[in-house]
C-alpha cells in the first residue's frame, strides 16, 4: 500500500470528508495505491480471470477449485493466499449449487466473513486510507436517502445472502459468518451502493467489484483532476493534471459523456448528493449540453440546432418551453407536427439500435447486426447534432460489432467519428479518450496508413502516460507501436525520395 505524503483528509460543511493536497503535486503522480478490503470477479469473468489477483489468463489455463468448481486461479500461490477467504466461500457456493451466486452476493459473503473473523480490526487503524474494517465502518450508508424501491431490491438481495451463507433469516444464526439478520445485511448493502467500485482492466473494461474504503474518501467532480485505475485488483489513483496546494482531489463516479441534467440525476439517485462542481454550475455548460442533446433544424439551408432532441430528454428534470424548441439559427420554433415526426424517427433509430445490440449478443448474424446499427446511425445523423450522446452511443456499439466482424475500414471511420464527441466531454488526460485514439491508431496501422497511425498513437501516448504511467505494460506496448509506425514512415519516405532521384 502507498499513500502520497501530500494527502490530507478534512471535513467540510457541504461535502463531509474530502481529500485535499497539502503541497503541489505533478500530473501523472500516483497518490494512492491500495489493495481491496474485499473484492470479487464479475460472473462473466469467472472462467477468464484469476479469482484472487484478477489477472486475465489469456491462453493460459486456470486451475479450478476442486470442491466448488466455480472459481479459478492462475497459480497455486494465488489459490493459497485466497484460501483464508475462499474456504468459507467455497462451502457457500457448494451449498446453493447448481445455482451460481452473483458477484454482489459473493462480495457480501466475503465481507461478512471478514467482519466475523477479524474483530481486532473493528477498533481500527489510524490510517484513513487503509483497507480496514474500521474505515469501512466509517463510510456513510445513506440508508435514509434510498427510495422504497431501492430498499426493497436490497432487501431481496439480503435474503438471498442469508440463503447463500446458511443464515436463518429469522434468528440470524450462523457458525462461520457470525450472527446477522437481513436488516443488518441491508445496511451493508446500502454502503455498497454508495461506496463500492467497479474494478476494470487497463482498457477500462469491467472485471469485478471491490471495497476500497480509502479510495471512497475522494469526492466526485464532473471535471475530475484524478482518475481511478486498477493494476489487477489493486486500485491506483493518479493525478490527471498539476494539483495546487490546498486543492481538493476528486475523481469521477459516473460516465461523463452526458448532459448536466442527466449527470446530476444519476448522481442524486445513485450517490445521494446534488453535484455542484464547476462543470455543473458554469452557465457556459448549457451550451455544451445543447450540443449533447440538440437536433438539426429541418428548415432549408439553416445550419442551426434545436436545443433538445425530444421532450423525453428534459421532461423529468425541467419544464419544456418554446425556448427549448427554438432553432439557434433561423429562430423558428418547432411545430407540434415537426416535434412528433422527430420523436417518431428518434424512436425508430433507438429501436434499430436495440435490435442490433441484441442480435450481436446472440452471435447469430453479425452482418445483420451491423446493418441495423448502421441504419440507426444514419437516422441519428440526419436529425441530431454531431455531438449528440445517442449518436455517440450508437457509434460505440457499431464500432464493437464492426471490429468483431473484421470490417476494418468501416471500423476506422466509425472510431474516428467518435473522437470529436469524446474531447469536450472528458477532462484532460482521462484514459477513455486516450484509449479511443489508441484503437484508431491500431486500425489505421492495420490498414497501412502509417502517417495517420503515428498521429493517433502520439495523441494516445500523451494521455495514457499520465493516466496509466509510463511503465505500464499497455503504455510500453503503445510506445513500441509508435516506434514501429515512425520507423515505417521514415523508411517509406526515404524510399520515395530515392525513387524521385
Amino acid at each position: 500500500m502507498f499513500v502520497h505524503s501530500a494527502l490530507s483528509v478534512t471535513n467540510g460543511a457541504e461535502k463531509g470528508r474530502c481529500v485535499v493536497a497539502t503541497d503541489n503535486i505533478k500530473e501523472g503522480t500516483v497518490i494512492l495505491r491500495t489493495p481491496p478490503l474485499a473484492a470479487c470477479l464479475q460472473n462473466q469473468r469467472f472462467a477468464l480471470n484469476c479469482h484472487f489477483c484478477f489477472k486475465d489468463a489469456g491462453d493460459t489455463s486456470l486451475q479450478r477449485c476442486a470442491k466448488c468448481k466455480l472459481v479459478r486461479y492462475c497459480s497455486r500461490d494465488c489459490q493459497r493466499i485466497d484460501w483464508a477467504q475462499h474456504k468459507a466461500e467455497c462451502e457457500c457456493i457448494t451449498r446453493i449449487s447448481p445455482r451460481v451466486p452473483t458477484s454482489n452476493i459473493m462480495l457480501m459473503g466475503r465481507l461478512l466473513h471478514l467482519l466475523a473473523t477479524s474483530p481486532s480490526q473493528v477498533s481500527g487503524s489510524s490510517d484513513l486510507f487503509a483497507p480496514s474494517i474500521a474505515n469501512f465502518n466509517l463510510l456513510n450508508s445513506h440508508r435514509s436517502d434510498h427510495t422504497s424501491s431501492q430498499l426493497e431490491t436490497l432487501g431481496s438481495l439480503s435474503l438471498l445472502v442469508c440463503q447463500y451463507i446458511g443464515i436463518n433469516a429469522e434468528t440470524g444464526t450462523s457458525s462461520k459468518h457470525g450472527s446477522w439478520r437481513p436488516t443488518d445485511i441491508l445496511e451493508l448493502f446500502c454502503k455498497f451502493t454508495a461506496n463500492n467500485f467497479t474494478v476494470c482492466d487497463a482498457e477500462v473494461r469491467p472485471v469485478g467489484i471491490g471495497i476500497y474504503p480509502g479510495a471512497a474518501l475522494f469526492n466526485h467532480s464532473c471535471e475530475s483532476n484524478c482518475v481511478n485505475m486498477f493494476e489487477g485488483r489493486n486500485q491506483v489513483v493518479r493525478t490527471l493534471r498539476p494539483i495546487l496546494k490546498g486543492e481538493e482531489l476528486c475523481v469521477s463516479y459516473i460516465e461523463l459523456a452526458a448532459p448536466t441534467v442527466v449527470r446530476k440525476k444519476e448522481l442524486k439517485e445513485s450517490y445521494f448528493f446534488d453535484c455542484r462542481c464547476n462543470r455543473c454550475m458554469d452557465p457556459q455548460t448549457r451550451l455544451q449540453d445543447q450540443q449533447l442533446l440538440s437536433r438539426r433544424c429541418r428548415q432549408p439551408k439553416c445550419k442551426g440546432m434545436i436545443p433538445y432532441t425530444t421532450v423525453e430528454d428534459v421532461k423529468e428534470v425541467t419544464e419544456v418551453t418554446d425556448a427549448d424548441l427554438l432553432c439557434t439559427g433561423c429562430q423558428q420554433v418547432l411545430t407540434v407536427q415537426q416535434r412528433l415526426t422527430l420523436e417518431e424517427r428518434f424512436q425508430t433509430a433507438s429501436d434499430l439500435r436495440t435490435k442490433g445490440r441484441d442480435l450481436f449478443k446472440t452471435g447469430e448474424d453479425i452482418d445483420s447486426a451491423v446493418q441495423l446499427l448502421q441504419e440507426a446511425e444514419q437516422i441519428f445523423e440526419s436529425i441530431l447534432s454531431p455531438l449528440h450522446v445517442s449518436l455517440l452511443n450508437t457509434r460505440n456499439d457499431l464500432l464493437t460489432v464492426l471490429i468483431d466482424a473484421e470490417r476494418w475500414l468501416e471500423a476506422r471511420d466509425c472510431c474516428a467519428a467518435t473522437i470529436p464527441t469524446f474531447k469536450p466531454c472528458y477532462p484532460a488526460n482521462l484514459p477513455l479518450l486516450g484509449l479511443q485514439y489508441m484503437m484508431l491508431g491500431k486500425l489505421q496501422w492495420y490498414l497501412q496508413q502509417a502517417a495517420s497511425a503515428l498521429d493517433s498513437f502520439r495523441s494516445a501516448l500523451s494521455i495514457l502516460e499520465v493516466s496509466h504511467g509510463s511503465n505500464h505494460p499497455l503504455v510500453q506496448d503503445l510506445s513500441e507501436r509508435l516506434r514501429e509506425a515512425d520507423h515505417e514512415l521514415r523508411y517509406t519516405s526515404r524510399g520515395r525520395m530515392l525513387e524521385s532521384t
